[in-house]
């Protein structure tokens, strides 16, 4: 087990303190930096390349691909990966590790595919259906007001009722992200209905801690990426190298914020379910 994990008391009058959560998230990637460079180095190569992919299909034969449900594939499996080796030790930290956890444990299988699938569609409808109702209304109440609803501006309303709907959904999309957690440690007695139960009265406090997690860094994230995109558009770098000047930082911020989330989520994870503390037979 990871020896800085056992130094720091996450747990204050009983309840999660969300300071002493961050601390040791922080403390936790610095003390494992190392790991964490060799667990994130591929899916950071990855990142660039399919980037560098996207716009080679795109300027070439004008092909247009959503390279972000890749990214996010790649951002998932270091998450999952990352939250072994905060709850279970460097031993279970490896990408083959989790492979044989998950294949172990019948997640992979076709069964648990298509109950994937499932909760993949009505996850959607939940946040693409209210959106479309928010953006609907949105555009006729604009072009009864002599609004010129130009695909500009259409695609703006769209995208803020989509960030609106998920930001008031986000407490309870933040509840369910541990099924995915106890899915990647092999708990294969933790349903939706446990950890609704298990979490219930714990939703702000959870939503609070992410938030505090996600949010500096996602900033910060966000910050650079503009900036780098308007140096290298007034340069007039090419875009392929462009694509690594922006895109390499970018993705490596991208991770490490992804490790601070991911610590933060496995404290409230070994606070709320419990974590094993010896080595599995």
């Amino acid at each position: 087990m990871s020896e800085i994990h056992h130094n720091h008391n996450v747990v204050k009058d009983g309840e999660l303190s969300i300071t002493e959560v961050m601390r040791l998230s922080y403390n936790f990637l610095t003390s494992h930096y190392g790991l964490f460079l060799k667990l994130s180095s591929i899916p950071i190569l990855l990142w660039v390349w399919i980037g560098i992919i996207s716009d080679f299909l795109y300027l070439e034969i004008g092909f247009e691909n959503q390279i972000g449900v890749l990214r996010a594939f790649l951002s998932a499996a270091f998450a999952l990966v990352w939250y072994r080796h905060f709850l279970m030790g460097t031993e279970y930290a490896s990408y083959k590790e989790l492979y044989k956890t998950m294949r172990a444990s019948g997640f992979l299988g076709m069964d648990a595919f298509f109950k994937a699938c499932l909760r993949f569609v009505i996850i959607t409808f939940a946040l693409i259906v209210p959106a479309l109702i928010i953006s609907i209304a949105t555009m006729i109440f604009q072009a009864s007001n002599g609004v010129e609803l130009t695909d500009q501006f259409v695609t703006s309303i769209v995208s803020n009722s989509v960030f609106l709907v998920f930001l008031l959904l986000s407490p309870v999309i933040i509840r369910l992200s541990f099924l995915s957690a106890a899915r990647a440690l092999g708990r294969k007695t933790v349903d939706f209905k446990m950890i609704w139960n298990k979490t219930k009265g714990y939703t702000w406090t959870i939503w609070h801690l992410i938030f505090r997690a996600f949010l500096p860094l996602s900033i910060i994230t966000f910050l650079f990426r503009n900036s780098a995109e308007n140096i290298v558009r007034q340069a007039n770098v090419d875009v392929y190298v462009a694509d690594i000047l922006v895109e390499l930082p970018t993705a490596f911020l991208t991770f490490v914020m992804l490790a601070i989330v991911v610590a933060a989520n496995a404290s409230a994870f070994k606070y709320l379910f419990g974590a094993r503390e010896k080595k599995r037979d």
